[in-house]
């Protein structure tokens, strides 16, 4: 679903200019065939399309079965992406929004516990909601993966980018899951 504000901008921007029509309120002598739109700035809590940034507080992790953290905990979307979906809301189809735009996607490691269960804990409800489930030995496997990567990618000079910082998190990340959630036990129902 594509929202109404990037629909317009794409017919004012693409199809207006090829009919060679001029926009209400545009100023051809300036050469803009474009609409003079005043720009409203949205509040800082909000995204492009409105929904919240910064969703209310769900239930808190349960050491040593679920441990919630935040998505940018695991690394940039280009990089989770694989293991937990994208970072932008998931009943969203996504793509169109903002660069401003943040959401407040949250991590569910979990542990001794079926994912149906923590599936029932955490919930993913349309704008209240955003939880990604990920069993602790698949997050503990993708950590040392990319953290491996990351090491083999050590700048060459200066002008390289330092992957360092990166990799830290992922350490930090790694570390708080083992010492949240101790060894895993194996559970026989649906992971």
């Amino acid at each position: 679903m594509v929202h109404a504000a990037t629909l317009r901008r794409w017919m004012w921007t693409l199809v207006v200019p090829l009919l060679g029509m001029t926009a209400p309120g545009c100023t051809e002598e300036a050469g803009a065939r474009r609409p003079e739109v005043a720009v409203t700035a949205r509040s800082a809590d909000r995204n492009s399309d409105g929904t919240l940034k910064r969703l209310p507080p769900g239930p808190p992790a349960e050491p040593p079965f679920t441990l919630v953290l935040p998505y940018e905990a695991f690394g940039p979307s280009a990089m989770a992406s694989r293991v937990l979906g994208p970072e932008w809301w998931s009943w969203e189809p996504g793509g169109s929004f903002a660069v401003t735009d943040s959401f407040d996607v949250r991590i569910v490691v979990y542990a001794g516990r079926s994912a149906s269960d923590v599936r029932a804990r955490y919930p993913t409800v349309r704008g209240a909601s955003d939880y990604r489930y990920v069993a602790k030995d698949d997050a503990i496997a993708y950590l040392d993966e990319q953290i491996a990567s990351l090491a083999r990618e050590a700048p060459a000079d200066e002008d390289d980018f330092d992957f360092g910082p990166l990799k830290r998190r992922l350490e930090e990340t790694r570390h708080a899951i083992r010492t949240k959630l101790g060894p895993s036990k194996p559970v026989d129902a649906d992971r």
